[in-house]
């Protein structure tokens, strides 16, 4: 592993111990097992390497999601149910993952950088669900403009988020699976479909 990957793996792991503003680059590169002075080789500074982080983060999360919804295969209700569970679990059951997440806030909210490499995700991430609906939709022979599609994909986004948290900062009152499960039904109820069991709980 080269000394650029090791420093993104160690921000995320020194944001996961010490957060956002106690994340230095000298607490970083010690976690990387660098000098502070190989740090400035491979980004101009913290930000720098706070936004590759960042890339690197969210980036690999949603491959990860993606790549679940492409193995439940072509049903869009089965590619939905799966993209969906596979946030939920994924993301709830990573208990250092939130840490992460929240200590990127602030970054998002004050680096153009970051902001567009979170936007650019978003879009890629919304489009997955948007696709979803559009074929369910036809599937039933309903149309569904680009808006009214934008829409729900946001509202479904929402109920992904609103769950997590709760699962994330109360685990011992909800699972990964229980949050998808709910998540699912909510979904359910309004495009009007009903998922399939999660694999394992197949009978």
């Amino acid at each position: 592993m080269g000394g650029r990957q090791r420093l993104i793996d160690a921000t995320l792991r020194s944001l996961a111990q010490h957060g956002y503003h106690r994340s230095s680059v000298r607490k970083i590169a010690d976690t990387a097992g660098l000098t502070a002075g190989l740090v400035k080789h491979h980004f101009e500074g913290k930000d720098a390497m706070l936004v590759e982080s960042y890339r690197h983060f969210k980036r690999g999360w949603l491959e990860v999601y993606l790549a679940a919804a492409e193995d439940a295969g072509p049903d869009p209700v089965q590619r939905l149910g799966a993209f969906v569970r596979s946030i939920l679990f994924f993301k709830a059951a990573d208990t250092e993952h939130m840490k992460i997440w929240a200590s990127f806030v602030e970054l998002v909210t004050t680096n153009p950088e970051a902001s567009a490499a979170q936007a650019e995700n978003y879009e890629r991430f919304l489009e997955e669900i948007t696709n979803c609906l559009f074929r369910i939709y036809a599937g039933r022979g309903e149309s569904l403009n680009q808006e009214s599609a934008e829409k729900l994909a946001l509202g479904i986004n929402s109920v992904i988020d609103g769950v997590w948290l709760e699962c994330s900062l109360n685990p011992s009152r909800l699972t990964p699976d229980e949050a998808a499960e709910i998540a699912l039904d909510m979904i359910g109820a309004r495009i009007g479909v009903s998922f399939p069991p999660h694999r394992d709980d197949d009978s």
